[in-house]
């Protein structure tokens, strides 16, 4: 995005003077320009449906392409057709790349670190931004043509379509995750506590009975489940057992009948869990455990220390 930015800013910045000097007058230059600040708009319109259709990348991909294009027609501007080709490609061109950067950008960065990334991405952009006039002023100064100038825009672009055709699509991301895989160690207490959880999980029908629970979001009485089930009462029983002691369930005991409701706190620590083995978070933000959610180990040792008590 720096390459482009500072191509793309460099054709800004002389649009005009280049026009002017391939034989258009400054005022109908100047409408050209005036023409691609309203064409900005036209790149705007259709992001939706090319971002349904491509995705963010491929499309800033086409967006750059428009440019180089808008690059060539610069080149022949010395002709109104010409001219008025280039303030519409550019401005296509322009308004799709200033909205699509800050989408790119937010999938190309890790979201656990987008605020302070994107702030140094955005700086990056900008550096990129001051880069361009300075190249082009450079290249006059040392007296080099306007002609020069478009050329060293056209490869500016090219380069840029090449980086985003074939660049990492996660770059940042994959970095700053493999630091973490790198730095970030389960300890064994939590390791053992995950590991009853997606133990109790590894069972179609203990799934099923905890998807069922999920998704009334109420109190269950054992014969409900079993009539949704159609699973016998003894087996029930027994997986809703195995739910309860690892707390995916809380069990309220109303008179003689036992309801089985699902524990939405640890519905809820169960994919972060996932992902800290993963090394995808960290573990300040997975969710406390209730009282209770211990891991099989755990509960074997306490049976132990009970008997010999």
């Amino acid at each position: 995005m720096l390459i482009g930015t500072a191509a793309t800013d460099l054709m800004l910045t002389y649009q005009v003077a280049i026009m002017v000097a391939f034989g258009l007058s400054a005022t109908v230059a100047a409408g050209v320009a005036g023409l691609r600040g309203l064409a900005q708009l036209g790149g705007r319109l259709p992001l939706g449906a090319a971002l349904r259709h491509w995705g963010t990348r491929p499309a800033l991909v086409v967006a750059h392409l428009v440019a180089l294009a808008s690059a060539g027609a610069l080149l022949l501007s010395g002709q109104l057709w010409a001219a008025v080709a280039f303030g519409v490609l550019a401005g296509v061109s322009l308004g799709a790349i200033t909205s699509l950067q800050g989408l790119y950008t937010k999938e190309l960065i890790d979201p656990q670190h987008f605020g302070a990334l994107f702030g140094a991405l955005q700086g990056v952009i900008g550096i990129g931004g001051a880069a361009g006039p300075a190249i082009g002023g450079l290249v006059l100064d040392l007296g080099g043509s306007h002609r020069l100038l478009v050329a060293v825009m056209t490869v500016d672009l090219a380069v840029a379509v090449v980086v985003l055709a074939t660049g990492p699509s996660r770059l940042a991301a994959r970095g700053f995750t493999d630091y973490r895989r790198w730095t970030m160690i389960v300890d064994r207490a939590r390791a053992e506590m995950f590991a009853s959880w997606f133990r109790c999980l590894a069972d179609p029908t203990r799934i099923q009975i905890l998807s069922l629970l999920a998704t009334e979001r109420r109190p269950m009485a054992v014969g409900e489940i079993v009539a949704a089930m159609d699973v016998g009462q003894s087996t029930v029983s027994e997986h809703l057992r195995r739910l309860a002691e690892t707390c995916f369930v809380h069990v309220e005991h109303r008179g003689t009948a036992s309801l089985f409701l699902v524990n939405q706190g640890c519905i809820e620590a169960l994919p972060s869990a996932a992902e800290l083995v993963m090394g995808e978070v960290d573990a300040e933000a997975l969710p406390a455990p209730r009282p209770g959610a211990t891991s099989r180990g755990a509960r074997l040792e306490s049976r132990r220390r009970a008997v010999t008590t």
